[in-house]
């Protein structure tokens, strides 16, 4: 989660925090766990299996479908669409100096400036 600034920023990050930890707690395999008086489940256990169960379903739809290449086609290009790589500025800095160092001068400078017009 990223910085937050002022009180009601915070008090929104500790809200979904709240709302996360509830979702996990009544996830089915923690009340299994609590109703037979066993310890729960960790949250990154859940959440990988929640991630797992997601993946499966997913690969389900794909092999079912009667022209899978072309539903995978579909998903990739909704995938392509909805996820756009977001630039950083605050981060560039940082960065500058580590691709000087790890490029020959020529290069460096070379792809710097694609960098900068990409």
């Amino acid at each position: 989660m990223s910085k937050q600034q002022g009180a009601l920023a915070a008090k929104r990050g500790l809200i979904a925090s709240l709302l996360c930890d509830l979702l996990i707690l009544s996830h089915p395999a923690q009340i299994a766990a609590h109703k037979s008086k066993n310890q729960i489940h960790t949250a990154g256990s859940i959440r990988a299996l929640l991630v797992a169960s997601a993946l499966q379903n997913f690969l389900e739809t794909i092999a079912l479908d009667p022209c899978p290449a072309e539903k995978l086609a579909r998903v990739a290009l909704k995938i392509e669409q909805h996820f756009k790589l977001k630039k950083s500025l605050r981060h560039v800095s940082t960065l500058e100096p580590f691709a000087r160092s790890a490029l020959p001068d020529s290069a460096s400078s070379q792809a710097l400036s694609h960098h900068e017009l990409a």
